[in-house]
């Protein structure tokens, strides 16, 4: 449905069917519509979710928090992701996520409640 309306006109220069293409960065796409007409070389771009740290997708994140607090089995939510057709990021990623922000802030977050007042 995206393409379908990113196609309708480019939403610069309001001139009929613009080019798209798309890219998936995990939960996240990313729609890229260019025109051949007054908008030259600059594409209109638009993402699906806002990027946290400039460049983590605010859902990857969100979903690799969610699967770490809920003590699921990462192998069994791709299972689920991958009958259901939705896109998902790799099970590197989703390590990478733990070891660089999400065990860093929880365990900040355990000093700290440790902590007598």
């Amino acid at each position: 449905m995206l393409v379908a309306i990113f196609s309708l006109f480019c939403f610069k220069c309001k001139s009929n069917k613009p080019t798209i293409t798309m890219k998936q960065h995990g939960t996240m796409v990313t729609v890229y519509q260019h025109c051949l007409n007054s908008c030259g070389e600059n594409a209109f771009v638009w993402q699906s979710q806002p990027l946290l740290l400039g460049k983590y997708p605010a859902g990857n994140i969100l979903l690799s928090f969610a699967i770490l607090m809920a003590g699921a089995s990462i192998s069994k939510i791709f299972l689920v992701f991958r009958h259901m057709r939705l896109c998902m990021y790799s099970v590197r990623t989703y390590f990478i996520h733990q070891d660089k922000l999400l065990f860093p802030v929880v365990l900040t977050y355990w000093e700290s409640y440790r902590l007598p007042f």
